[in-house]
């Protein structure tokens, strides 16, 4: 299956694919899903990526509820933090998790919902096709569309511009601080990756961008509901990703 370009008024390249066989693909997928008090809404995102993944993991971060009895219950391998460490040090618990594992693609969805697991195979494709080595979802490219309100649209501008900046504009993305992305497993265990926080976002970006892997946004669609826009990336929370952007990047000039 050949990939479809989508035209971008930025540098960075948009690709759109079709439809995913997913019998003869999902077997190449796992997707990771950093979940914290989800018990509530858990439970349909884990059947759906099971739809298009050959297995899913959820890195329950200290729950206090019954997330992780939830996502067992559905077939999900669950690996449970004593208490709550923060996305970043998830992202790297499944990190760790997958490291003997010879799946070709690895893909992050949120536990809030706010993600739409059907776009799981026009993440992975780009990969699977050769043509990315990171696909990232963006609402904010050709195609794409987001219900989030305007003043976290302008926050995610602003930290997309950082995150951009941080990678000298090597290869500029449009939207940054999505979560729902896709990245090939071994170069994903090559980076070095040490956030803790809502930071880890930009961080991949950077540290795929530092490594000359070859990024690409795809067009998504999200499920946004009032929750997880009130749950969502705060301007408390921004500030602090940049504080903690700048932290990383000195210790590790200084490693």
């Amino acid at each position: 299956m050949e990939a479809k370009r989508v035209k971008s008024n930025s540098s960075g390249e948009l690709l759109e694919f079709g439809s995913l066989n997913k019998r003869g693909q999902k077997g190449n997928i796992i997707t990771v899903i950093a979940a914290y008090n989800e018990e509530n809404r858990i439970s349909p995102i884990v059947k759906n990526c099971l739809r298009f993944s050959k297995k899913v993991i959820v890195i329950d971060d200290g729950s206090i509820d019954s997330t992780a009895d939830v996502a067992r219950s559905l077939g999900a391998l669950v690996v449970k933090h004593k208490k709550n460490l923060g996305k970043g040090n998830a992202i790297r618990t499944a990190i760790e998790t997958l490291k003997n594992n010879k799946t070709e693609v690895i893909v992050f969805i949120d536990a809030d919902g706010q993600d739409n697991p059907d776009f799981i195979p026009k993440l992975a494709e780009p990969i699977l096709h050769g043509k990315a080595d990171l696909a990232i979802g963006s609402r904010f490219i050709q195609d794409g569309k987001s219900a989030i309100p305007e003043y976290k649209v302008f926050g995610n501008q602003i930290l997309t511009f950082i995150t951009n900046l941080f990678t000298g504009f090597s290869n500029p993305v449009k939207e940054s601080q999505c979560g729902f992305r896709a990245i090939r497993r071994d170069k994903l265990l090559d980076l070095n990756l040490r956030s803790n926080r809502f930071e880890i976002e930009s961080e991949m970006i950077i540290e795929a961008a530092k490594s000359q892997l070859k990024i690409v946004e795809v067009p998504i669609k999200d499920n946004l509901v009032q929750e997880a826009i009130e749950k969502g990336t705060t301007i408390l929370d921004g500030l602090k990703i940049v504080f903690a952007l700048l932290r990383i990047t000195f210790q590790k000039f200084l490693s």
